[in-house]
């Protein structure tokens, strides 16, 4: 298990009315045991770290169904 702990910034307030940067917190527990797997393949090792680094959402990937039903 994978603990992602999501940082949101809401400048809105800040930029109109010289209010607050609103700055919350998420926390999201996924399965990915590959990705867990490979952080933890040098656990006990003093010499090698692994980490996380950034992340990206991707667009879904089209499944056949609805590529059959966006033909012309």
């Amino acid at each position: 298990m994978i603990r992602i702990i999501v940082r949101a910034k809401d400048a809105g307030a800040a930029a109109h009315v010289g209010g607050p940067v609103d700055v919350t917190h998420a926390t999201f527990d996924v399965e990915a045991p590959t990705l867990e797997a490979f952080l933890r393949a040098k656990d006990g090792d003093p010499y090698c770290h692994r980490e996380i680094v950034g992340a990206e959402v991707l667009p879904p990937t089209p499944t056949a169904a609805q590529e059959a039903t966006d033909a012309p």
